[in-house]
């Protein structure tokens, strides 16, 4: 008599539910006053006689609005971020597709390069340009497994290489900066490490460059 019925009605289907069991039921339902929109969370349970369930029914009612504004703000906020997340992803796989495109380009005409050069200063630059080149597309491509990543199933390659050769390309990828800079670049491979070591080449370039 007092509620709206269309509050009164799921108040009426939680006692309904309550008949049939022994449990607490919990209805929630909002009502707009005004333009104004409350939340109300009413608990349902038994009113028990010597242990015994009775016809009564207590209903205790809880203002809940505070707790939904937090829900759905924190809904929102999740929304945000998630399509903020999309927006990075997608624009990371674009840029990614678009660099390979050029770079496909210097690492064949390198190629090609070397096939026709006998000059061995040239040809060492040449090498030095594919070795930066190919680095650059292995990176471009881990672009490409952004979401592996980040859903944290990222894995290293179990891969030989030789650490000697590796060093040595990564130094005249960087001698002309040096030069520039007056530094002075030196190498120094312990007589105990393998010439030849398993592992991921790649990223242990990263960490030296």
């Amino acid at each position: 008599e007092v509620l709206p019925i269309e509050i009164s009605q799921k108040i009426k289907e939680g006692m309904e539910k309550l008949r049939q069991t022994d449990n607490t039921v919990i209805v929630e339902y909002y009502n707009e006053i005004k333009g104004k929109v409350n939340w109300y969370n009413a608990k349902l349970n038994h009113i028990k006689n010597d242990n015994s369930p009775s016809n009564r029914i207590s209903v205790l009612v809880r203002d809940i609005t505070e707790k939904k504004k937090t829900e759905a703000e924190t809904f929102k906020a999740k929304e945000i971020a998630e399509k903020a997340k999309l927006s990075e992803s997608q624009f990371l796989s674009n840029m990614s597709h678009e660099i390979r495109t050029p770079l496909y380009a210097v690492i064949g005409l390198t190629d090609l390069l070397l096939k026709e050069v006998h000059s061995n200063k040239v040809r060492e630059h040449l090498n030095i340009i594919k070795y930066s080149a190919d680095n650059l597309l292995l990176i471009v491509n881990d672009i490409l497994d952004f979401s592996k990543i980040e859903s944290g199933s990222f894995s290293f390659d179990k891969l030989e290489f030789s650490i000697s050769s590796l060093i040595q390309n990564l130094l005249k990828t960087i001698e002309i900066t040096a030069v520039e800079k007056k530094l002075k670049l030196e190498k120094n491979i312990d007589d105990n490490v393998p010439k030849i070591l398993i592992g991921d080449s790649l990223r242990l370039n990263q960490i030296l460059l």
